[in-house]
């Protein structure tokens, strides 16, 4: 693993994608253990507290579980990855783009539009 000091990435949204990359390809397996908190900071020359944010992340995002006494073991995350034989949104509307009948769409909300009565 590598940390780009010129980038405008912080350090441990680099290293929490770069785990992600290994885990999705298979380079850390279900089951397996990531490296020490400690013990990857040192290798990689940075703060503890790097590490422990990429970690975070990784158990928010469901890659990884935090096991106390043991550290961090990679999850399951075959239902994470898109399946190329799932049904895609165009095929449950009907093969077509039809527009939604309602817009919530964040800022896009006009007076009227919904249907507060019902």
């Amino acid at each position: 693993m590598h940390l780009d000091e010129h980038s405008d990435t912080p350090f441990y949204r680099q290293l929490e994608a770069q785990l992600r990359e290994g885990i999705e390809s298979g380079t850390y397996p279900t089951g397996s253990r990531l490296p020490s908190i400690r013990g990857l900071a040192a290798d990689l020359g940075c703060a503890r507290n790097t590490v422990e944010q990429a970690y975070h992340l990784l158990v928010q995002e469901g890659y990884v579980a935090s096991r106390p006494g043991s550290g961090y073991v990679v999850q399951n995350v075959a239902y994470l990855q898109p399946d190329a034989s799932a049904p895609s949104c165009a095929v449950l509307l009907g093969g077509s783009r039809r527009k939604a009948r309602y817009d919530f769409t964040y800022g896009n909300l006009e007076p009227g539009t919904f249907p507060a009565t019902a």
